[in-house]
């Protein structure tokens, strides 16, 4: 797909990896023995990130600080407001909850509404037990490869065992249940790198919760969206269960999936990797076809071709547009650093880098959530973040084609 892209998007694209083959690459290096090779936050330019909020968490087996909590909403975390001089958060105003998510993620209200809870108790949801894959295959081992707003940095997106931890089902469900109460923390989430790439370890998690009778325990994974050929090839070769994705669709995960562009230009561009949205779209429908609850992101859509963009997802699939938001992207240390080098290789300065990548990054998000808003104004009758996404229920509109 061919498409105007604004001047200050036409930067360098370094050679495009193939997702699927790194895939299959990194599928050898990051599960051994049912462990996983997950991120050691220790000594990572990521921890300082991470620490601005948040200390990292020990695994209580390996002694290795290997979890992250993120605060998914600001405004309802009291040490965050404190900071601001201001009370704790009225958990009884139904209407500031909602308008705070509209600020940051709605991610609280995902498993609230699925575990069945008042409202007034969607901040035992708000934070997150994050593991963290030490692998993406968008990712080319290199100190720039990868998306280039991404948040983990190369030695925590490598595969490589230095500077990683295995962890094990158990592993991970001793620390949860050691902090849970003394944090408050009611989520866990398999995040990375790419986690479709160890669905079995995902779903050997639930079964290690539903043996300790914590079957309820709510969790979150992510997704690239480019991994739906490769889970067939984990079919065909064994690696996974022909109906895995079902399996995991039973214990009702929220997932995030993220489109990362509106065409096949901007997704290139932003993740360094040949995928398409051709690849995004069948990749969805292998999720969307097993029941499993989807929650997609778009992070920096071209505005110029957002809009078929939208038409093209409409045709697979049915209640797509309410449940689709803009990913609003920082500029973390990481971040900085792989611009740097960025502007190194092209030879240009760092600060007008990453003047034009902040400039463009915060364009295309502000273009593009008005053009959200006028989409769902003329189709659903009500503003865009007006519809509550646990509400609303993806399905295929036709069967896909395997």
């Amino acid at each position: 797909m061919k498409s105007k892209v604004d001047s200050t998007t036409k930067m360098n694209i370094r050679r495009l990896i193939d997702p699927v083959e790194r895939g299959m690459e990194l599928r050898q290096k990051l599960i051994r023995n049912n462990k996983i090779l997950c991120v050691d936050f220790t000594g990572t330019v990521q921890a300082e990130d991470i620490r601005k909020r948040n200390d990292s968490i020990q695994d209580v087996d390996t002694g290795a600080y290997c979890y992250r909590a993120k605060i998914n909403v600001k405004e309802f975390d009291d040490n965050e407001r404190a900071k601001k001089n201001l009370p704790p958060f009225d958990f009884s105003d139904i209407k500031a909850i909602k308008e705070a998510m509209k600020i940051e993620f709605d991610i609280p209200l995902w498993f609230l509404r699925g575990a069945g809870d008042d409202l007034e108790n969607i901040k035992h949801y708000n934070l997150p037990m994050i593991l963290q894959l030490k692998g993406c295959n968008f990712h080319d081992g290199t100190e720039i490869g990868g998306c280039t707003f991404c948040f983990v940095d190369n030695k925590s997106n490598s595969g490589e065992e230095d500077g990683g931890v295995w962890l094990s089902q158990e592993n991970v469900v001793n620390t949860f249940e050691a902090i849970s109460d003394k944090m408050d923390i009611r989520v866990i989430r398999v995040s990375g790198g790419e986690p479709t790439l160890v669905l079995d370890f995902i779903l050997d998690l639930y079964e290690e919760l539903d043996k300790r009778g914590m079957a309820k325990t709510q969790i979150q994974f992510d997704t690239n969206l480019s991994t739906g050929r490769l889970i067939d090839t984990f079919f065909k070769d064994g690696t996974y269960q022909w109906d895995i994705l079902n399996k995991i669709a039973e214990f009702d995960p929220k997932v995030l999936v993220a489109f990362k562009g509106t065409d096949n230009e901007s997704i290139q561009k932003n993740i360094q990797a040949s995928c398409t949205i051709t690849n995004q779209i069948y990749s969805l429908q292998k999720l969307v076809s097993a029941g499993i609850d989807v929650y997609p992101y778009i992070y920096n859509p071209n505005p110029v071709t957002l809009n078929s963009f939208i038409l093209i997802l409409q045709q697979h699939f049915r209640n797509i547009l309410p449940k689709i938001h803009i990913g609003r992207l920082n500029v973390y240390e990481v971040t900085k650093n792989r611009i740097k080098l960025m502007a190194i290789e092209q030879g240009i300065k760092y600060e007008d880098l990453l003047a034009r990548y902040e400039k463009e990054w915060k364009r295309n998000y502000e273009i593009s959530c008005g053009l959200m808003n006028e989409l769902m104004m003329m189709q659903y009758g009500v503003g865009y973040k007006e519809i509550e996404r646990p509400l609303i229920q993806i399905k295929l509109r036709q069967p896909i084609v395997e």
